[in-house]
């Protein structure tokens, strides 16, 4: 069987299954990860804790030369693109170009819960500016492609949502990945929907792997630079609290508009900060104690053995974020919002 992404393409792929690690953490090896250096295309579904992530960084030294905003992510079509671009408003970004994504995933599995996208809406209730300029006319997959094929230097990409338009922008111009200088990838909870698969309690799947496995499948044989952030990674309970006392002190709108975004997931139940993690890993790569690299498939059938899994040799290999340190996020986060 032929192992090369094409062939991906024409069906074969994959499994999210959580990749746990032996022995004691140990700190990422120099050149396992990328810093965040040079021009960012950001691939996001506008989450409240995507619209973190994002905030961290247009206020950070970060040069966000694009947002790809997913169709078939947590935020409806019609209020992602909007709230996106209220976030550059907010952050005096107004001329980062932002496009409206596909609506339907390359392997369609499911959405995300309807909770999710409710509270999505309008961020959790947290105001934003309105729209200063319209989206960009481009399709999302265009605007990645475009962006990175024209850029001078190679592009960091950071997907914080179902990779569906970045799949499709290196299935339509795979030459691009050339210029692509690495790939950070949330890796979120496990499913538990109706109508997900059904898994044993120490697997762990993808949500943005489960809505399309076979655009996370046409990264992962891309043969660009990826590194998955785990929800492993995320899991002490600091990082759960988040530093919302920390961000208020800050004074200005930044820190106080990521402070109540924080603060709207917590009083929804949903204590966790995925995209914010993967985000400070891009950042500062020193924010991941446990990185462990390992061939990777992504397996698009089998029931429950759906998702993303680390297997035998032969498989391109991944970097795998499986534990944040929690001092190090919070400083990356604070220092970013304190531009």
């Amino acid at each position: 069987m032929s192992r090369v992404w094409p062939a991906v393409i024409m069906g074969l792929v994959v499994v999210l299954v959580s990749c746990a690690s032996s022995g004691n953490p140990t700190p990422p090896s120099p050149g396992t990860t990328t810093a965040l250096t040079g021009p960012v295309v950001v691939h996001t579904d506008v989450d409240l804790d995507d619209a973190m992530a994002i905030m961290m960084m247009l206020r950070a030294d970060v040069n966000v030369i694009a947002i790809a905003v997913a169709g078939n992510g947590v935020a409806r079509p019609k209020y992602g693109v909007p709230n996106a671009q209220g976030l550059v408003a907010l952050a005096e970004a107004e001329d980062i170009p932002i496009s409206y994504g596909a609506d339907r995933s390359l392997l369609p599995s499911g959405e995300f819960p309807k909770a999710w996208r409710d509270l999505s809406t309008d961020l959790g209730g947290v105001s934003i500016p309105d729209a200063t300029k319209p989206p960009d006319s481009r399709s999302a997959a265009a605007l990645i492609s475009d962006s990175i094929s024209g850029s001078n230097e190679p592009v960091t990409v950071v997907g914080l949502a179902p990779a569906t338009d970045l799949a499709i922008a290196l299935r339509d111009d795979p030459e691009i990945v050339d210029n692509i200088n690495a790939i950070f990838l949330t890796q979120s909870g496990r499913v538990n929907s109706p109508d997900a698969p059904k898994l044993p309690v120490s697997q762990l799947i993808n949500w943005n792997t489960y809505i399309d496995a076979l655009a996370t499948a046409i990264i992962v044989e891309s043969g660009a630079n990826v590194t998955f952030v785990s929800s492993n990674a995320d899991r002490s309970d600091p990082i759960k609290k988040m530093p919302i006392r920390e961000l208020q002190q800050v004074g200005n709108p930044y820190a106080e508009f990521v402070a109540n975004e924080a603060t709207a997931l917590r009083n929804a139940g949903r204590a966790f900060f995925w995209d914010p993690t993967t985000t400070a890993v891009a950042m500062q790569p020193s924010v991941c104690t446990d990185m462990v690299r390992k061939p990777t498939r992504v397996v698009l059938r089998g029931g429950n053995r759906f998702g993303l899994r680390v297997v035998e040799p032969g498989w391109r290999e991944v970097d795998i974020c499986l534990e944040a340190d929690f001092e190090q996020f919070q400083k990356v986060m604070l220092d970013s919002l304190s531009e």
